[in-house]
């Protein structure tokens, strides 16, 4: 077997003009970082002086105001979310009878409001109704904002619409 010749002294592959200017470049690109690096911190202090200065005044930062609008969007959007939709809409379905005749239910999640219009057989009817739902653990308030007694139809029924604060459960 042959001996393996190994030379580790072999001259450099570049010539020493490309050294030196592979030197000067990065020179270049350490001073470019540098200042743009200084040219950043600046327009942050400039930013940071502008926001005391808003703070003092009372007047909202730019981002301040949008954040706020965000954040009460977002509890909107919660609030509905951990509203219990199921037992509410169970509750009214369990106190209405076959004289009663629920039309439609707005609910009003940020103050805990239902509004349920609707239509009875009579006026003894929707105050069962009405005294079913206070007797209900999901409701208390419900109140009878509205109520016409329907002349054009033989019947008479009542139109109503009642508004009912809704309990929180555990």
């Amino acid at each position: 077997m042959r001996a393996l010749q190994l030379d580790f002294k072999q001259g450099s592959f570049l010539p020493p003009a490309w050294r030196l200017a592979l030197l000067g470049l990065g020179c270049i690109a350490i001073a470019l970082v540098t200042w743009e690096t200084t040219d950043l911190t600046r327009r942050i202090d400039k930013a940071e002086v502008q926001l005391r200065g808003m703070a003092g005044s009372g007047a909202p930062a730019p981002g301040v105001a949008v954040a706020a609008e965000d954040m009460r969007q977002a509890n909107d959007i919660l609030q509905q979310l951990v509203t219990p939709w199921g037992e509410l809409f169970r509750a009214v379905e369990a106190a209405k009878d076959d004289a009663v005749a629920v039309l439609s239910l707005q609910p009003d999640t940020g103050r805990r409001v239902l509004r349920i219009d609707g239509e009875a057989r009579n006026m003894d009817a929707l105050l069962a109704f009405i005294g079913r739902l206070e007797n209900s653990r999901n409701f208390k308030q419900v109140l009878l904002y509205n109520h016409e007694i329907r002349l054009d139809d033989p019947e008479r029924p009542v139109r109503f619409g009642l508004s009912a604060t809704w309990t929180e459960q555990p």
